[in-house]
């Protein structure tokens, strides 16, 4: 009998071990996956999406609206936020539909409402120019 205790703690014993260091490592392993995964480039926001965050913001419906930004846009939830805070005090103008208007005067409303990363971005987005000359192109705007 004192036999059968002895195989069972040669052979158990690393078979615990294994299995304690899989449950414990199999968390942070999956922790450390979805941390290297890029994460999703937010859309820019559209005419409709801006409409329907406006409607909510003047209804009082805040949560819903950033809900309505995120799922739209793929934005962060202090992104979001962010945004509908700015379209409730007014610092988020509607965006014009894409392509009309001239990029300068587009550029601009992004710019004189904060958005400098939104001006850059559609600086690049419809001229194929580098971050660092949409920067000096932001920048060059009176």
């Amino acid at each position: 009998m004192d036999s059968l205790w002895i195989v069972a703690v040669v052979v158990g014993g690393p078979l615990v071990l294994v299995m304690a260091l899989v449950l414990v490592a199999a968390p942070a392993g999956m922790a450390m996956a979805k941390a290297s995964r890029p994460p999703r480039p937010p859309r820019e926001v559209t005419p409709a999406v801006w409409d329907e965050a406006k409607e909510l913001v003047d209804k009082g419906q805040l949560i819903h609206a950033v809900k309505v930004v995120r799922q739209h846009t793929g934005m962060s939830l202090k992104d979001a936020k962010d945004y509908v805070d700015a379209v409730k005090d007014g610092r988020a103008p509607r965006p014009l539909e894409p392509g009309t208007g001239r990029l300068s005067d587009r550029v601009r409303a992004f710019r004189d409402s904060g958005d400098h990363d939104s001006a850059l971005a559609l600086v690049q987005a419809e001229t194929g120019m580098t971050r660092e000359e949409a920067v000096r192109f932001v920048d060059a705007l009176d």
